[in-house]
């Protein structure tokens, strides 16, 4: 299957049900080298992390994989049953039981599990729940099971 055919594309989209939103910018890659050259001028490198917003089917996330020594990929799309994003202040990082305090921007606090969550920083760095200290601010992305924010990246600011 070639990403970069829109009848290969469509086809894929279809048996899933998925459509791409041109009001949220998303767009069809169908040029092989956009994704190439938009991985190359990234800067990417195996000494480098890298943080992308809304990967849709994987294309470009393919070239930065190839360049990059991670890459963390989060999908805003809320219609393509995608993760939360919270944000706010860490109150406090507790190793033991794998949790992350926050309080959020509107005043709430929060305990967010993130036993399986990635860590890294807004530079693309990695990061740890040990490095994040009170007073930082974060962005959690992620799911409510039940009461329970379940984080899948936090992103230290």
């Amino acid at each position: 299957m070639d990403l970069c055919n829109e009848k290969d594309i469509r086809a894929l989209l279809g048996r899933h049900g998925f459509r791409f939103s041109k009001s949220m910018g998303q767009n069809f890659l169908i040029e092989g080298w956009v994704p190439r050259d938009i991985a190359e001028a990234s800067g990417a490198g195996p000494d480098t992390g890298v943080l992308e917003i809304g990967p849709g089917i994987g294309v470009l996330t393919k070239e930065l994989a190839s360049r990059a020594a991670k890459v963390v990929s989060i999908e805003v799309d809320r219609g393509s049953g995608s993760s939360s994003q919270l944000e706010g202040t860490v109150l406090v990082p507790n190793t033991k039981d794998k949790t992350l305090m926050v309080q959020l921007t509107d005043g709430n606090v929060l305990t967010a599990d993130v036993s399986d969550a990635s860590f890294m920083s807004a530079s693309g760095s990695s990061t740890s729940l040990r490095q994040l200290e009170a007073g930082d601010r974060v962005q959690l992305f992620g799911d409510y099971k039940g009461a329970q924010f379940v984080a899948t990246l936090v992103l230290k600011l």
